[in-house]
């Protein structure tokens, strides 16, 4: 299940509603029943109001919902200087065959600069349990 997918549908409107409301714990439960899009929407509700640890704590028992998790994960941890344990963190997707997980690590190993491998991460592709190119 990616974030972005019906974005029309119930569930999004629910949990669109509820961050609206500031209403974290509510999302929280929404995100424990599966809801991916929910666990998103915690998270960054979590770390605009400055509990950026919350939010990363709340995110790492919920990755198996949707790739982009990971992402948003990794982007958070990066923001708390915490680089290389972003990058372990979406080589496990990648490593998970999680699909759009390669790219994912790719546009991140980018914006830090670590941009050839990015490139020729991008132009090799990478399997799960192989090492960055």
């Amino acid at each position: 299940m990616r974030l972005t997918a019906d974005p029309d549908g119930p569930g999004h409107r629910v949990a669109g509603l509820l961050a609206r409301r500031d209403a974290a714990a509510e999302l929280g439960t929404r995100a424990d029943a599966g809801d991916a899009y929910a666990a998103g929407l915690q998270a960054q509700l979590l770390a605009g109001h400055g509990d950026v640890d919350a939010a990363i704590a709340a995110l790492r028992p919920r990755l198996h919902l949707a790739t982009d998790l990971a992402g948003l994960l990794a982007d958070l941890l990066a923001g708390q200087g915490q680089v290389d344990e972003a990058v372990r963190v979406l080589r496990e997707a990648v490593d998970a065959g999680e699909s759009g997980a390669p790219w994912l690590l790719a546009d991140f190993l980018a914006r830090h600069g670590r941009e050839a491998t990015a490139e020729r991460l991008r132009a090799r592709g990478l399997e799960p349990g192989a090492p960055l190119p």
